[in-house]
């Protein structure tokens, strides 16, 4: 992963200016730890924001036509393969962010931890 574009990660998720949410990329309620990536994406204009549709009484967003996994565009601007198993207990990105029951996930805080300790070995 590229030096740059972890430290802005880990100072978003540490920010406070972004709640976090769980299974989707971007939801009403927040984001998971990969949605803010995409965020800082759109502000480098390496893709444009999320757009959304109605669907079943609920709004669905999308970065790049993704709304679960890290649009190509993302990846290849951070130089990040987020299949990658990291951290004390070797887990992806998604199961650290969802955790394995889609409710038990780590905090924003507990990711950039280990974004900051073990990502940037690989």
């Amino acid at each position: 992963m590229r030096k740059e574009i972890a430290d802005l990660w880990t100072a978003a998720l540490r920010s406070g200016k972004y709640k976090q949410t769980r299974g989707f990329l971007k939801t009403e309620e927040g984001f998971c730890c990969l949605g803010v990536l995409c965020e800082l994406a759109v502000e480098s204009n390496i893709i444009k924001g999320p757009t959304y549709q109605d669907m079943e009484g609920e709004r669905k967003y999308y970065y790049a036509k993704s709304r679960y996994d890290l649009p190509t565009e993302v990846r290849e601007w951070a130089d990040i393969n987020t299949d990658e198993e990291i951290g004390p207990k070797n887990l992806m990105l998604v199961v650290m962010n969802d955790g394995p029951n889609y409710d038990d996930g780590m905090s924003f805080d507990e990711i950039a931890n280990i974004i900051d300790t073990e990502w940037r070995k690989l």
